[in-house]
């Protein structure tokens, strides 16, 4: 591991860092983390920009006596004095796509991280992966999960951001999930979640220094088709069974695997190949277009699925601009639309052969019409895949 400090923008020689610091045996990262820092405040005073001073800091966190480092022959550092050198501004884009901030025209690289893959899962009840599904409540409680506590505690927050910033980051592309907002069903939303997050969001901006993108993730549709995602209620409005997926081929899930500690790696992104994920796409894309009497509530499942999904996202928004109007200036910059979303089965030439853009194969691996089949309970004689070594 190596802590790496970037020059500002416009300073010469921007792209190469100021300096590196190897770290060594895990005894030494303590003392060279405090120099690092010591060094970049230097660096930083001497280009005009000072830290927040401490006597305004309203209110610290509640670990301020229990310091992020500790060390013997170490002064200890608390997090008031790793308030941001540099206060985010409100930004706009040039005709490139640059962001600028809108104040004094400065572009603004931004560099982050994914927060976290810890908020793809409830916190309650605990469904990890590995359990089985029938004795962890993966099916049973599926509409009754609470993802308060995600992607970590409150009370570990501040170390969190804290750490994220020493490290030379200053965006955060922050994962929400349409499970997490309308879990218990159509139209009811988790408003503890919401509150619960709206609390981070805050600590975010009072750490300062964090640019924040709203990420409504999914993969491969949901949980229960082997990713993440969409609440289980969607696959029971698309007439799917959850519990069935596993035996007839329809999804794979590091749940229903024999041996969950031999499941293959990366074996889940081939279920956006599998019948599950194919349906849900193709209904929330196309269904209009495939399915076209198939009406839930006087609409087609194309607009029902879309239009909760996009209203669940529209509530979260709108509940964070009325608690907490002030994310919105310097903190929450963006909103994504969806990540890596699937086209199901619209575009497909031929049903009868796996997708040529489709490069990964492994385990098994039916074609379009070969799911389909399986889905209806008949046997079909599927390849399947391995990795070589």
């Amino acid at each position: 591991m190596r802590l790496e400090f970037s020059r500002g923008v416009g300073e010469k020689n921007s792209t190469e860092p100021l300096w590196l610091v190897e770290i060594k045996p895990k005894k030494q990262f303590n003392n060279l983390l405090h120099c690092a820092i010591s060094r970049h405040r230097t660096f930083m005073k001497s280009k005009g920009y000072n830290p927040i001073p401490s006597d305004i800091i309203k209110e610290q966190p509640s670990f301020e006596t229990s310091p992020l480092m500790t060390h013997s022959n170490l002064e200890r550092v608390t997090l008031s004095e790793f308030q941001s050198v540099i206060k985010t501004q409100k930004l706009s884009t040039d005709s490139k796509g640059n962001f600028i901030e809108t104040e004094t025209g400065r572009r603004i690289q931004l560099h982050g991280v994914n927060l976290a893959a810890s908020a793809k899962l409830p916190r309650r009840p605990l469904t990890t992966s590995y359990m089985n599904p029938e004795q962890c409540g993966l099916y049973d409680e599926g509409d009754h999960v609470s993802f308060v506590g995600r992607p970590f505690p409150l009370e570990e927050a501040y170390e969190h951001f804290s750490r994220i910033k020493l490290w030379g980051h200053n965006t955060l592309r922050y994962i929400i999930t349409w499970e997490a907002l309308e879990h218990e069903g159509p139209g009811i939303y988790d408003d503890d979640y919401i509150n619960y997050t709206i609390e981070i969001l805050k600590i975010i901006k009072e750490i300062g220094g964090l640019y924040v993108f709203i990420d409504p993730h999914q993969d491969v549709w949901s949980r229960f088709t082997g990713g993440s995602g969409a609440p289980m209620w969607t696959l029971y409005a698309a007439g799917l069974e959850p519990r069935n997926f596993s035996s007839t081929g329809a999804a794979t899930l590091h749940n229903c695997a024999k041996d969950p500690s031999q499941y293959t790696k990366m074996v889940w992104a081939t279920n956006y190949y599998k019948l599950a994920s194919e349906v849900m796409f193709t209904m929330f894309f196309s269904g209009k277009l495939f399915l076209p009497r198939a009406i839930i509530n006087g609409v087609n499942i194309q607009d029902y699925l879309q239009d909760h999904f996009i209203g669940a996202v529209d509530y979260f928004l709108k509940r964070v601009r009325e608690k907490a109007p002030e994310l919105f200036e310097t903190v929450i910059i963006g909103v994504e639309t969806m990540n890596e979303p699937n086209t199901g089965l619209y575009g497909f030439p031929n049903l009868n052969e796996y997708p040529k853009d489709q490069e990964l194969k492994l385990d098994a691996s039916p074609t379009a019409i070969q799911g389909m089949r399986l889905g209806m309970g008949y046997s079909e004689t599927v390849e399947e895949y391995y990795l070589n070594g």
